[in-house]
């Protein structure tokens, strides 16, 4: 049984008559009967009552025929499909997250994305309000869950947040190694717009410290923090980017809380979409390993040793 039989079949039934049939495909009366005939000596069944007005499909052939159909339909979801895979990832998709994400890991490895998809455009939405909701954006990274429940959600990492000093103000100044310590220590802070305790010791440095300097952007604070103007708490691995940066040994200043990619369901389909995330998913698993996997391995982190 070929493809080529069931099709011709099909156009008999489809038009009432062999002539037809073979108008509408280009081929000759001959060849039309001779496929029928194969077909009904293969099943052993008829599947037409011929007539000199046409073809009366049979019952037998109304069964086949709804299986022809079936495949028709499976042929041309194939077909489009494929035509999509041949076509070039295309088109602009925006990410919203805090400017720290997106400067210092998406930004940063944004080659990674362009190098395989130089046609699709990202739009990076920076706010300091991490569950914004006002911002209307396709991919959200967030170490707030969404309040939306349509939205999907997933976990792509875990944010440790570590205090941080330079190389330069720890010579200077001493390291200091509880919270009580910092009372003689300057403090650059991260104005943080949250609804709970996620990184409660941004309350602890403003009970315990002098505060110089501060920023609602995690990037000026850690540009802050490598000059020298004092300690502050950063993301695990800032130091990847500043590398002056030293971690701090107080433990009441160290928090971690899961990070979040969310997005709107009818994005799975998108091809666009996806080779996003599955970018988003490479760097915080693969580029940025180990700083956020669920538990962070100290010796990753640079100590200050005096000289």
């Amino acid at each position: 049984m070929k493809w080529s039989d069931l099709q011709i079949f099909a156009a008999v039934a489809r038009t009432g008559s062999f002539n037809a049939a073979a108008q509408e495909l280009g081929v000759t009366q001959p060849t039309i009967s001779r496929s029928i005939k194969k077909l009904e000596q293969e099943f052993n069944i008829s599947l037409f009552n011929k007539f000199q007005s046409g073809a009366e499909i049979t019952s037998y052939g109304e069964r086949l025929l709804d299986d022809v159909l079936a495949m028709e339909t499976n042929a041309s979801a194939i077909k489009n499909s494929m035509r999509m895979v041949s076509k070039p990832t295309a088109g602009q998709i925006s990410i919203q997250g805090t400017p720290g994400l997106l400067y210092h890991l998406l930004v940063d490895h944004l080659q990674i994305l362009t190098d395989q998809f130089p046609l699709i455009n990202i739009v990076f939405l920076a706010t300091d309000v991490p569950e914004a909701r006002s911002v209307r954006t396709d991919l959200r990274l967030s170490y707030i869950l969404p309040e939306n429940a349509e939205l999907k959600v997933a976990k792509i990492g875990t944010l440790h947040a570590v205090p941080y000093a330079s190389r330069s103000y720890l010579e200077q100044n001493g390291v200091p190694e509880t919270i009580a310590d910092l009372k003689t220590h300057s403090v650059v802070d991260h104005f943080v717009s949250l609804k709970d305790d996620t990184f409660h010791q941004y309350a602890l440095l403003k009970g315990h410290s002098n505060i110089v300097h501060g920023s609602n952007d995690g990037t000026i604070q850690a540009k802050l923090i490598s000059q020298g103007r004092g300690i502050g708490v950063l993301a695990a691995g800032a130091h990847t980017y500043y590398p002056d940066l030293l971690a701090v040994p107080i433990d009441e200043l160290r928090a971690s809380t899961p990070l979040y990619l969310s997005y709107r369901p009818e994005l799975e389909v998108s091809p666009v979409a996806r080779a996003a995330m599955r970018w988003i998913k490479f760097i915080f698993k693969e580029q940025m390993k180990p700083y956020f996997d669920d538990q962070l391995d100290e010796t990753n982190l640079p100590q200050f040793k005096a000289s």
